[in-house]
């Protein structure tokens, strides 16, 4: 008799216990935005860099090289224009990546620091106030697409891809 109600007050218990959502990537998360708005998820990505204005997760780390590059490429061409060379305009223009915009919790960046250049889950609620009507990112610095709660490492064995 005691093993039974042992077993139940068991099975209860964990029948009780919340389930953390399952990690979405950013794939899947991005062009959904408006309407995953005030919702918690986890979403996994690469975290490139994280601190003061800027904390993006993109896709993968292809996504954050071609951030790097296009950034790189933009101020290059802004210094050649400012010297009075002639610029392609097209070269004036950044491009981004699909990417979500980490907003900054509290400690948040400090528990960020130590997995920067890397896939990772990171846990909050998604906001759309940075995000035009056709999903086109909309703020300067850091943007607040996903508010964060949690960091963690997301590895292969965790379906994450490869840190290559």
């Amino acid at each position: 008799m005691r093993t039974r109600l042992a077993l139940a007050a068991l099975f209860a218990l964990l029948g009780c216990t919340k389930a953390a959502p399952a990690v979405q990537t950013v794939a899947e998360i991005e062009p959904r935005i408006h309407a995953l708005n005030g919702k918690t998820v986890s979403v996994g990505g690469y975290l490139g860099e994280c601190a003061g204005f800027e904390c993006r997760l993109f896709v993968d780390k292809a996504g954050w090289d071609k951030f790097v590059a296009s950034a790189n490429g933009t101020m290059e061409a802004i210094r050649r224009h400012n010297r009075g060379e002639k610029v392609d305009p097209s070269a004036l223009l950044f491009t981004e990546p699909q990417h979500l915009g980490i907003g900054s919790g509290a400690g948040f960046d400090q528990k960020a620091a130590g997995l920067t250049q890397r896939y990772v889950v990171i846990t909050g609620r998604i906001t759309d106030e940075c995000r035009g009507p056709n999903n086109e990112p909309g703020c300067i610095d850091r943007s607040t697409d996903l508010e964060p709660t949690d960091i963690r490492e997301w590895t292969p064995a965790q379906g994450a891809p490869a840190n290559t």
